[in-house]
């Protein structure tokens, strides 16, 4: 039997995860998850409701809290890393630096990324050095933002049993054949591109060519919540499904204003929330009253989602359950879980991942990583060939792989002209002094992860 570890045990959605898993252990040949979390009580309340939720559904998957790094590696087959270095303050500090040199304040996309990854990636790496001696052979699911950005820095490092995962291409998928009146089982969709910044230019239902019908459906924006943001005639001049991060491409006026306008970013009302999520849980008999925890857990956690890129786009994105229950889709979990039943069964599936190119397309170094559709088998993933990509669309992916790969140096070496390079690179950013003031604000307000540079 195996061990599957998620490293950021204390995370929100930790219990959303272990209710997934719990449906799935038995086939996956999992026995444990072990929660790993650098907060002691945060651990205790996240982890308290995760038991619960997953005892429910499998009473033998054993959950286990751990705050002893080694004991949490060792003997670990499958490893979720889910990491906010900083907690929650951090992000809002990232989108108030972002909004004060007047660009984009978002936690993945731009500036926001960039601050993000900064924190992250030296702690992801000394995590990944020491799964490399302990757990050599586990692989490694890496959904700390900015996913793609990061799996690239763990890839350069050497660390090859890193991929990068994120649910937004699956759900997207889900919602289209939900549109469209398909069974999502027997629908084909491939993506291509970078992690939050991926289209979809072929869909296939029943063997059949269907992607010009889902194009040529002026209504789709109104029927798909992650299409909500965009008109259905980009869509339709695109050519291609839109990854819903793209707004902040095609729409970069739109969502900047839209942030300043209402004089807040999503940080903030997302911070104010898990406060007062965790000292109402806090205030509880966690395990004898476990029923009441939950309610609360998941009152907050629907309220957090109903805020998803609301500021941004003035829209309402997500829409919640009427229902207090846990979430029937597995979200990034069922990521996780669809290339584990690959290997453990043997059966190829499809996937959409952030790996190496490996030549899928044309343009891109093989060491590029990209998010795209993958057939997963017992070898691992292999990503489908996608080849030439329409330039307008060719020209944003290398543009943002530049970034990508002047922030992991600029990181990695602690290098201050890299990082003012990198932010110059950006797409959203572009400009020498808008570049150079981020640095310096960042420096200045969040020393402590960049006092090495230089």
């Amino acid at each position: 039997m195996k061990k599957l570890t998620i490293i950021g045990g204390g995370s929100v959605r930790a219990p959303f995860f272990a209710n997934s898993l719990a449906k799935r252990a038995k086939a996956l040949h999992i026995s444990t998850l072990c929660l790993y979390d650098t907060d002691p009580e945060k651990l205790r309340i996240i982890g308290s409701i995760a038991k619960h939720a997953a005892g429910k559904v499998a009473p033998d998957l054993n959950v286990v809290l751990e705050t002893d790094i080694t004991k949490a590696i060792s003997g670990t087959d499958y490893f979720v890393t889910t990491i906010r270095v900083g907690g929650d303050h951090s992000r809002v500090v990232d989108e108030q630096i972002a909004v004060k040199n007047g660009v984009l304040g978002q936690e993945t996309t731009g500036a926001g990324g960039f601050f993000m990854a900064a924190r992250s990636i030296p702690v992801l790496a000394d995590y990944c050095r020491r799964i490399k001696e302990l757990a050599p052979d586990a692989w490694i699911f890496n959904f700390t933002n900015p996913s793609g950005l990061v799996t690239q820095a763990m890839r350069s490092l050497g660390y090859d049993h890193v991929i990068g995962i994120c649910d937004t291409p699956s759900s997207t998928k889900l919602r289209i054949a939900e549109a469209m009146g398909y069974d999502n089982d027997r629908f084909i969709m491939e993506f291509f591109g970078l992690n939050h910044l991926s289209w979809a230019r072929e869909a296939i239902y029943e063997g059949k060519e269907v992607m010009s019908d889902i194009l040529s459906d002026s209504e789709l924006p109104k029927k798909v919540g992650e299409l909500a943001m965009f008109d259905a005639d980009l869509i339709r001049l695109l050519g291609h499904i839109p990854n819903e991060y793209l707004y902040y491409y095609y729409y970069r006026d739109k969502a900047a204003g839209n942030i300043h306008q209402a004089g807040t970013t999503r940080g903030i009302s997302v911070e104010e929330n898990n406060i007062q999520m965790l000292r109402e849980l806090g205030a509880l008999d966690l395990e004898q009253q476990a029923e009441e925890a939950e309610r609360i857990y998941l009152r907050r956690m629907y309220a957090r989602e109903a805020t998803y890129m609301q500021i941004e786009t003035t829209k309402k994105v997500m829409h919640t359950p009427e229902v207090l229950e846990m979430p029937k889709g597995e979200g990034y979990a069922g990521i996780a879980m669809d290339y584990i039943a690959a290997v453990e069964s043997g059966q190829s599936r499809q996937v959409v991942l952030s790996v190496p190119n490996n030549g899928s397309i044309d343009g891109l170094a093989d060491d590029d990583v990209v998010e795209i559709t993958c057939t997963v088998d017992q070898s691992g993933a292999h990503p489908v060939h996608i080849g030439s990509v329409e330039p307008h669309i060719f020209s944003l992916i290398t543009a943002v792989k530049a970034y990508e790969r002047l922030s992991v140096r600029a990181i990695l070496e602690g290098s201050v002209d890299c990082a003012v390079q990198a932010l110059m690179a950006h797409p959203l950013i572009g400009s020498y002094n808008v570049a150079k003031g981020l640095i310096s604000d960042f420096r200045q307000m969040e020393g402590q992860y960049a006092a090495h540079w230089r």
